[in-house]
């Protein structure tokens, strides 16, 4: 899969997600081991660069048609990349990465992330389930990153009915003419006080889970929220104390060295994870 990676017929699936590598870059300041999550892979061109930040360290977990999966998983151990937990979801009508994240959810088999990336279907009944699933995955702190909030089903060069004449057989007109990734990032993200918008652009829509110290001080309302976030980082204090008053913290002790693929340790920044078995 990799290999496609900058060939002709592959132009814009060549290029990685900017905003998945700086925010990755963040977590890894203060989160060695890091859980990611890759919700649709393409050929792979953003999951060589996390696998490249990764460094063997912390587990990148992808979900997708079972195939692309195993292809794309078999092509990063061969780099030597081998923190990778596979999600694949059979070929059917009606399979797919939604229902997998479901079943990892509620068997307890997927641990929560510090960054979740969703560049799937591109349609509701996909990304939808997906991005209220995702929620209750993630980690305070954790970023939810959406790609392609800006793309429909009429503009697709691919999907469009004028390309592809059963996407009019299949959807009806306003599902061909909606942004489906805005639609869900609407319902289901800017109505929950969890999480925070911190930057939106055709493309890419960026969200941070907030501190439960954050939500509750502010009493669940989104704006003073993200407020709240801000004054706390600035002042490196809880929502709920002042910088004069908040308690001295304990010293920080030295977890025991992790070992990667390569052989080198980083400090273990957390409980280790759990590996899920693989899917057959």
């Amino acid at each position: 899969m990799l290999e496609k990676i900058g060939t002709a017929g592959f132009e814009t699936l060549s290029q990685s997600d900017s905003a998945v590598v700086d925010r990755l870059g963040t977590v890894l300041k203060t989160v060695p081991e890091p859980v990611v999550f890759e919700v649709g892979v393409g050929i792979g061109a953003t999951s060589i660069e996390i696998a490249k930040l990764l460094n063997g360290y912390g587990t990148l977990h992808i979900f997708s048609r079972q195939s692309d999966v195993r292809e794309l998983a078999d092509d990063l151990h061969a780099r030597g990349y081998r923190n990778v937990a596979q999600w694949g979801s059979a070929n059917r009508v009606y399979s797919g990465y939604h229902f997998e994240l479901a079943d990892g959810f509620v068997t307890g088999r997927l641990p929560k992330f510090d960054l979740a990336y969703l560049d799937g279907g591109h349609v509701m009944h996909l990304d939808g389930p997906a991005i209220c699933i995702l929620k209750e995955l993630a980690k305070e702190g954790a970023y939810l990153i959406l790609d392609d909030v800006g793309w429909s089903l009429e503009q697709s060069p691919t999907m469009s009915p004028t390309i592809r004449p059963q996407t009019a057989v299949e959807y009806d007109p306003a599902q061909i003419s909606a942004c489906h990734v805005d639609m869900a990032r609407r319902c289901f993200l800017e109505t929950d006080p969890r999480f925070t918008l911190e930057q939106i652009t055709r493309n890419t829509a960026v969200y941070r889970r907030l501190p439960d110290a954050v939500v509750q001080y502010a009493g669940a309302d989104p704006a003073v929220a993200r407020e709240e976030t801000q004054v706390a980082e600035a002042g490196n204090a809880t929502p709920a104390q002042s910088v004069d008053t908040a308690p001295a913290k304990p010293p920080r002790t030295r977890g025991p060295q992790a070992t990667n693929a390569h052989g080198q340790t980083r400090p273990k920044g957390g409980e280790a994870v759990k590996m899920p078995e693989e899917k057959v």
